[in-house]
């Protein structure tokens, strides 16, 4: 028989699950919404990994590198295309998990150290991965919607 003590372990253990569950189920909503909202408003802003980053820095490897997989699946419904870019979530993740795990994000001054890192995997390597898939000449055209694609 199960003790009163026991039975208390196994309902916080099942409440911490829950939990998690329900703030990872977040971060993926967030990774859904943000870039969603940002082309609504015309904002020349990639947001399609906050909640990647949100959950690798709070939750570890594992759970970042989920929602950042969940995430492209998702937006692969609407263009196959974004499946390749799951390489791209993946790093953000590791790097969000190993910068948490170091503690740059307790203090300001460390966090902003983390941003070349997250330009270079978003900006350098998201326009190598769209050249070799699209086929698109960097700096061509700008990703501002307000832009047009110049006449060849």
């Amino acid at each position: 028989m199960r003790t009163v003590e026991h039975r208390k372990g196994l309902f916080r253990d099942n409440r911490q699950l829950f939990n998690q569950f329900v703030f990872f189920s977040l971060t993926v909503i967030i990774n859904f919404i943000l870039p969603r909202t940002a082309a609504l408003l015309k904002l020349p802003l990639y947001l399609d990994n906050v909640g990647t980053l949100l959950a690798s820095v709070l939750g570890g490897y594992l759970p970042g590198i989920f929602v950042g997989y969940l995430n492209n699946i998702i937006n692969m419904q609407g263009n196959p295309g974004n499946a390749y870019y799951v390489v791209l979530s993946t790093m953000i993740a590791a790097a969000g998990a190993w910068f948490g795990r170091k503690g740059f994000y307790k203090k300001f001054g460390k966090a902003l150290l983390s941003i070349p890192v997250y330009a270079f995997i978003g900006g350098a390597l998201g326009s190598i991965l769209t050249y070799l898939l699209y086929g698109f000449g960097m700096g061509e055209w700008s990703a501002i919607p307000s832009s047009t694609k110049p006449e060849s």
